[in-house]
């Protein structure tokens, strides 16, 4: 008997992936510990849902050796499954004679993969559209097709950041559409009416998407990376010549992290 994943769990998952999404300007590598921390039923729903995908084996991984978590190169050896090993080699000088090589699990090397297509993939399909009919503009919005409305059809669109479903002249953070509800993510089917139901703002004139929600809602995003920015220069005054995974995991356990894990947050460091 399948066992369903919890709401909240499934919900934290959710949240996280369309972080990684939009930090990764539509495009996201997950790997193992992230994908672990989730749980085996939460990572089949996502799979299930073509959500996420399997990708190769991480070439670079976090080394948790010691407290420094450099984010360094895998060696190899062996061939076979029943022989092959991995190890990393420790990269912090003083500790180098300590640690020397540190072996790493094979399920460690494990990643997934998401990008927007799969996304607007999975949100046409709540919406009844023909996915393969989708069209991407210039500006890598993601025009997903028509809705009907009682004024007539209305364009559905993915607009990659922020990550956000535009439909009749309005704008809706994706974070506030899609939720967790008995092991499955649904769309907000009322959000969605209520946007189609909305006199357009004057009739027979062109479509001009609506961008003040979509500016306030990327404003906000803006913020937050500075803010990782400027925890990222003040801990590089403290502690200098760290690489990038160490000063993410550090800013990953403050308040302004915003529940966002130290790999989205890496992304988005200078």
């Amino acid at each position: 008997m399948k066992v369903q994943p919890e709401n909240s769990q499934l919900g934290h998952a959710l949240a996280g992936l369309l972080a990684a999404l939009e930090a990764g300007n539509g495009k996201a590598v997950l790997q193992y510990d992230v994908v672990h921390r989730w749980g085996q039923d939460v990572t089949e729903a996502l799979l299930s849902h073509a959500l996420i995908q399997p990708a190769s084996s991480a070439h670079k991984i976090e080394c948790v050796g010691c407290e420094e978590r450099c984010y360094t190169d895998v060696v190899l050896q062996g061939q076979g499954t029943d022989r092959l090993r991995a190890f990393v080699v420790c990269e912090v000088p003083h500790k180098q004679d300590e640690m020397g090589r540190v072996p790493v699990p094979l399920v460690r090397l494990q990643q997934w993969t998401s990008d927007l297509s799969m996304l607007a993939r999975f949100v046409a399909g709540k919406l009844g559209l023909d996915a393969n009919k989708s069209e991407v503009t210039k500006a890598g919005v993601i025009r997903l097709g028509m809705l009907p409305s009682p004024s007539g059809r209305r364009w559905a669109s993915l607009a990659p950041f922020p990550l956000s479903l535009e439909i009749n002249q309005q704008n809706i953070l994706m974070s506030e559409l899609l939720f967790a509800m008995d092991g499955e993510i649904s769309l907000d089917e009322l959000q969605i009416k209520a946007m189609l139901a909305k006199e357009p703002e004057a009739s027979g004139k062109a479509y001009t998407p609506s961008t003040d929600r979509r500016e306030s809602g990327k404003n906000i995003t803006q913020a937050m990376y500075q803010n990782w920015r400027d925890a990222h220069a003040e801990l590089i005054k403290e502690h200098p010549n760290r690489q990038k995974t160490w000063y993410a995991q550090k800013i990953a356990r403050l308040d302004i992290s915003q529940g966002r894990d130290a790999e989205t947050i890496r992304k988005r460091l200078l």
